[in-house]
């Protein structure tokens, strides 16, 4: 209510802009106790989805493909094409199959119809045959050498069989072999008296393989003067003991990294 004049007291011009400003004052205060406390807090502001989410850095599980098909799928094309004999198409084959799955020449119809490509091609002869072959010898590393070995053995009698046990005796080539590969190239090449000095060495270094070759010399119908003869040999015994003591030992473990 206004004075009867029209004016207030002195004191009035005072205190009403001191209470205007202590009510402005109690306003902020108060908006400040509503407001996000300090940084402790600003962890509640983050977003759920970015809490979850997977850093960049993190492992992914890579399905590998050639042309749209898995190691499944071009073992299947493998398997079709030999049974066609359309060489050409499963040399594509073994070849694409060995870069995404080494493991699948331990299959029994996949080692046939490697087989029957590699002697297909040689028969045929020219260039997919020395393209075939040089793949497996000189691009494929081990795993290709093992193949070529592979060939040399289940089809000596053939074209394929002895063009791959000649690649196997180029040293420059067996250089990327495995030493499993080596003891037992070595091996088949030896002489009766040198398979004997090498009985150690295949316990050793062997694989599987070696093992089979090391029980079928044992094993071998044969008589005692025969120079070829091993099944009286206590090397031999011993070697195919160690070495199946050895294939079925654990694997060591991987050393951690730093």
């Amino acid at each position: 209510m206004l004075p009867a004049d029209g004016r207030f007291p002195r004191w009035a011009y005072v205190a009403f802009p001191a209470l205007a400003v202590m009510f402005v004052a109690l306003l902020l205060a108060l908006s400040a106790r509503d407001a996000p406390s300090a940084p402790g807090g600003a962890a509640e502001a983050i977003p759920e989805s970015a809490a979850v989410e997977v850093p960049s850095s993190a492992p992914r599980e890579v399905t590998m493909e050639v042309a749209g098909l898995d190691a499944a799928g071009w073992r299947m094309n493998l398997r079709n094409a030999a049974r066609r004999k359309e060489w050409s198409a499963a040399s594509d084959a073994v070849l694409t199959l060995l870069r995404l799955d080494p493991t699948a020449f331990r299959d029994h119809d996949v080692q046939a119809a490697l087989r029957n490509t590699a002697v297909g091609l040689e028969d045929a002869g020219g260039e997919a045959s020395d393209k075939f072959f040089d793949a497996l010898s000189r691009q494929s590393g081990p795993d290709g050498l093992d193949l070529v070995y592979d060939v040399a053995r289940s089809r000596a009698g053939t074209k394929a069989g002895k063009r791959a046990t000649e690649i196997l005796r180029r040293p420059e080539v067996m250089m990327a072999g495995s030493p499993a590969l080596k003891v037992l190239f070595d091996f088949r090449e030896a002489s009766c008296v040198g398979r004997r000095d090498l009985f150690s060495r295949m316990s050793e270094q062997g694989d599987e393989r070696a093992l089979g070759e090391l029980v079928a010399q044992r094993d071998a119908d044969c008589g005692r003067r025969d120079p070829c003869c091993y099944k009286d040999s206590r090397t031999l015994a011993a070697a195919i003991r160690s070495l199946k003591a050895r294939l079925a030992a654990p694997l060591p473990a991987a050393s951690a990294s730093p």
